[in-house]
């Protein structure tokens, strides 16, 4: 038996959500879809709108079997703190063969170049994330101008600043892009607007899964 995962705020649950959870078990053919969502507290410490026990019902009524809660911690964090919980939280059950998250390019290629390029920050980049800041601004436009302003060490496009692929707060699902954290899951990206879904397979050595 197969199962995927997906990591969600779900503020409020939409038909966006029910379609993502019922494409990623047809596209994987998982037996079980289970879900990380944040508690009653969601990414820049705000309220949910609905309480979590009513989130949980929607997604369990439209297609999840499990729905876990990620700790306070995680649900409050950055994008990219938020996603690693909800990856760690996933990959540590072990029951987890996929992991799917939405995008805005559904290309993982790209999307793991933008890990790549957060990952290697450097105190320039970060001195110009610090100057946009205090510019006025938003935090993914300032790490924007940062990356295209400097000797970035991977090649940048501009559509890896789309808001699904900045891991925006504002954004239900923060993509989880590293490979390192995916502990030998399948990950599948889904394209927001053309409805596609896309897969790679990472398997990181040592992980034991087939």
């Amino acid at each position: 038996m197969k199962t995927a995962a997906v990591i969600a705020e779900y503020n409020p649950f939409h038909n966006g959500h029910s379609r993502h959870l019922k494409e990623a078990r047809a596209l994987t053919g998982a037996d079980f879809v289970m879900a990380v969502m944040s508690g009653d507290f969601v990414q820049r410490g705000a309220p949910a709108v609905f309480h979590k026990y009513m989130r949980t019902r929607m997604a369990l009524l439209s297609g999840a079997d499990l729905v876990l809660e990620m700790p306070v911690f995680g649900s409050v964090a950055s994008a990219e703190d938020f996603a690693s919980c909800g990856v760690s939280m996933a990959a540590r059950t072990g029951a987890a063969d996929f992991l799917s998250f939405g995008s805005e390019s559904g290309d993982l290629k790209l999307l793991e170049r933008q890990a790549a390029l957060y990952e290697a920050e450097t105190p320039e980049v970060s001195a110009r994330i610090r100057e946009g800041l205090k510019r006025g601004l938003s935090w993914p436009k300032a790490r924007e101008e940062a990356f295209l302003h400097t000797n970035a060490p991977v090649p940048v496009s501009p559509t890896i600043y789309w808001p699904a692929n900045t891991c925006g707060p504002s954004k239900a699902m923060a993509p989880p892009c590293s490979r390192s954290r995916w502990n030998g899951m399948t990950g599948l990206s889904q394209q927001r607007e053309k409805r596609k879904l896309c897969l790679c397979h990472c398997h990181p050595e040592g992980s034991g899964r087939k």
